[in-house]
């Protein structure tokens, strides 16, 4: 099993997003970023899988990767504010 660590910032600004939700797409498997827009979730499946980031304000990305990752380190996620 893996574990996927986000880091959930604004695009424009560069500033992490507390409270940003983190979802492994098709699972109720997620977490929410805390004060410094970090997030992890585990137990993540072998193989091709996508998850959905977004918050309040900001238009949902979703990111597919395919586990186990290469480099665990914490994947940035840049939202962008939503029109």
């Amino acid at each position: 099993q893996n574990t996927f660590r986000a880091r959930v910032v604004d695009a424009h600004e560069g500033a992490p997003i507390p409270g940003a939700s983190v979802v492994l797409e098709g699972t109720a498997l997620g977490a929410t970023t805390g004060p410094d827009g970090r997030a992890v979730v585990a137990p993540v499946p072998d193989g091709p899988q996508a998850f959905v980031v977004s918050s309040v304000g900001y238009a949902p990305q979703r990111l597919a990767l395919t586990f186990p990752l290469a480099d665990t380190a914490a994947v940035e996620v840049a939202l962008e504010e939503d029109e």
